[in-house]
Formats: structure tokens, C-alpha cells, sequence
């Protein structure tokens, strides 16, 4: 029997037809399809078909879910007197969340703790300074980070209390 090959489901003898090692399988065709040149075509298919793998329904989902959010930003900025850019980075969502959760209300809930900040002249002049832009993404934790004027917060959908937890964060680093 040639290396690589396994016997069919015959134990007496080779049967009628082989079955390949997987790995010999996957090695012969990747050493054709790079002959005839397709190798960075498939890899740059796999990538873009990886970002584009969400169905219609949860892109729907996040278009409304940036829509509301929109208006969140809005109320934030008239709050605090500042024009703050606010994004969802969707690269991570968990699989089939946004049909449970609301990531838009995860995230209003980190703009609740800015607006809180802004409930005095000195939180406002903070933010105002401190705070350009912060997007929403998620994650296995909840985290939030403040660098060069972004505000990156981690949204996990079984973290609570989120609001607080922004407007601590904040307190000790604006």
C-alpha cells in the first residue's frame, strides 16, 4: 500500500478504492493550486469572506443598533459640551449576541458614565480635553483604556453596573 494511502473499511485486504491522509490530501492540492498561481487569490477570498460571513439580519441589527447609538453620542456631546466621535468596532461580537443583546445599550451605558463625569465644570473641561473619540467593541472581559484621546471600552454582555464601572474608571484617570 503507498505511504500516505489507509486501507478502506475492508480488513481482509485493499479494497476496491483508498482513502487519502487528510494532510497528504490538503499538501497535493495546495502544491497545485500554488503552481497554477491561486494561492493568494484563496487567501485573500478567505480573508474578505471572513468579514463579510454576517447575514442580513445582523447587519440590519447594526445599522439600527449605530442608528440609536447616534443619538446617545448626540445627548453625550449636548451633556458635556463636546464633540465626542463614538463607533462599534463589530470585528468580535460574539456569534448570533446581537440577536439577544443590546450592544447599543452596552454602549450608552459607557457614555452614561462620560455624561456623569460632566455633571460639574471640571468633569466637562476633562472630557472636553481628554476625551476625542471612544469606540465600543467586544470582548471576553470588560475593559476599558484611555490613550491619546481614545476611549476603547470592552463591552461584555454578562458584565453589569457598566455605567459605574466607566464613571470610576474615569474619576481616577482624566
Amino acid at each position: 500500500m503507498p505511504d500516505g494511502w489507509s486501507q478502506g473499511a475492508n480488513p481482509k485486504g485493499p479494497s476496491c478504492s483508498y482513502r487519502r491522509r487528510l494532510s497528504h490530501v490538503l499538501a497535493i492540492e495546495g502544491t497545485a493550486m500554488n503552481t497554477k498561481g491561486y494561492t493568494c487569490m484563496l487567501i485573500a477570498l478567505l480573508a474578505a469572506t471572513g468579514t463579510q460571513a454576517q447575514s442580513l439580519k445582523e447587519k440590519q441589527i447594526q445599522a439600527r443598533q449605530e442608528a440609536e447609538l447616534a443619538k446617545d453620542v448626540e445627548y453625550t456631546n449636548k451633556t458635556c459640551g463636546s464633540e465626542l466621535a463614538v463607533s462599534f468596532d463589530w470585528s468580535a461580537v460574539p456569534a448570533g449576541a446581537l440577536e439577544k443583546f443590546s450592544a447599543e445599550g452596552y454602549c450608552d451605558a459607557a457614555l452614561e458614565g462620560i455624561r456623569r463625569v460632566c455633571t460639574d465644570a471640571l468633569g466637562k473641561t476633562a472630557v472636553k480635553q481628554r476625551i476625542k473619540n471612544m469606540t465600543c467593541g467586544f470582548g471576553r472581559e470588560r475593559a476599558i483604556s484611555l490613550k491619546d484621546g481614545s476611549l476603547d471600552y470592552i463591552i461584555n454582555f454578562d458584565s453589569v453596573n457598566d455605567a459605574d464601572f466607566v464613571y470610576a474608571y474615569l474619576t481616577s484617570n482624566l
